[in-house]
């Protein structure tokens, strides 16, 4: 195998106008730097990339292909493996990989996606383009990634593998904990609660920590206002794709004073009653990020959502810092 040290801007000339499969390697040197200009196609070995802003490479690194990777996705993936010898920082912009017939390792090829190792992680991007004629995918509109390794992969079907998910009575609120042991494109969780176990309504909305294949605990905290009470998760995909988790089910005798919230659905006002002593109200978005937040001590407080788009909401009642109920709202 050959390694090529970089000499600009001669080098850059021949790795653009050299054919796609031609070259295996390409180093660069301690000290020297490779820059690519916005717009500019850099080809190598059937690795092409396009960045959108300028781009510069430093230090020492160099890129070889092969046949596996370390670490492997946790999906199948072709035989062509792009791997740099340094995890190279925030590239934005498309990247084209070509490949041969014989690296397909038994992919259909119109499952193929580009799959980007950033130094601990696997994220599958969808392609903007795949040709299986000219055999080569091109993703387009990349942002900041990290790249260590890169190959094609068919993309896995379960966006995220849930461990643990248990509710504890703590009072009047039921605790909840779960567990994921991966994820991949998962956008949020909604906690989801009901009084017969049959019919549903979400009570809170956590986004997800990203992209993980290591542990990731979550946690949410809601009122308990039934003598029995279910509760699930939801877990949404970026595509709108979800699944469910197991029901789990927390008893309690609680005789907590009932805060309830009216007209729902609404198009401008909506009021929140039952509440005693002093309160925060937070309107969160279906994100869980806090839209409007409200201070009161009365025993009910209106609050003008009529600005607010259509969707649904989450109304959270903080008392003494803590989260004592979560009620959902439908914006018309």
């Amino acid at each position: 195998m050959k390694l090529f040290n970089l000499q600009l801007p001669a080098l850059l000339f021949f790795l653009i106008s050299m054919p796609c499969f031609a070259q295996t390697s390409l180093q660069v040197s301690s000290g020297s730097n490779f820059f690519i200009t916005t717009g500019t196609l850099v080809h190598l070995d059937g690795l092409v990339v396009t960045p959108s802003v300028n781009y510069n490479i430093t230090g020492l690194n160099n890129v070889t292909r092969e046949a596996t990777a370390t670490p492997p996705p946790p999906t199948t993936y072709i035989q062509r493996v792009y791997n740099l010898l340094q995890t190279l920082p925030a590239y934005s912009g498309d990247i084209t990989i070509y490949y041969q017939d014989a690296e397909l390792n038994g992919i259909n090829e119109a499952n193929l996606n580009l799959d980007v190792y950033n130094g601990s992680t696997w994220t599958i991007y969808s392609p903007a383009l795949r040709d299986a004629t000219n055999n080569f995918v091109t993703t387009t509109g990349l942002t900041n990634i990290d790249l260590k390794l890169l190959t094609l992969a068919v993309q896995t079907v379960v966006p995220i593998t849930l461990t643990r998910f248990i509710a504890e009575n703590n009072g009047c609120v039921a605790n909840l904990k779960w567990t994921t042991a991966f994820e991949q494109n998962n956008k949020h969780f909604e906690v989801q609660h009901s009084t017969d176990g049959i019919i549903f309504n979400t009570v809170g909305i956590l986004p997800s920590n990203g992209n993980s294949n290591v542990e990731r605990n979550y946690t949410f905290s809601s009122n308990l206002k039934n003598q029995n009470n279910y509760f699930r998760l939801r877990m949404v995909d970026l595509d709108g794709s979800s699944k469910f988790s197991p029901i789990e089910m927390v008893k309690t005798t609680c005789s907590n004073k009932v805060i309830t919230l009216y007209p729902n659905p609404t198009r401008e006002m909506v009021t929140i009653t039952g509440l005693s002593g002093e309160n925060h109200l937070r309107l969160l978005d279906n994100l869980g990020q806090v839209i409007k937040s409200i201070k009161t001590s009365n025993p009910s407080e209106t609050i003008n959502i009529s600005n607010m788009p259509a969707g649904t909401y989450i109304i959270q009642v903080v008392s003494n810092n803590k989260v004592i109920d979560n009620i959902q709202v439908v914006k018309e």
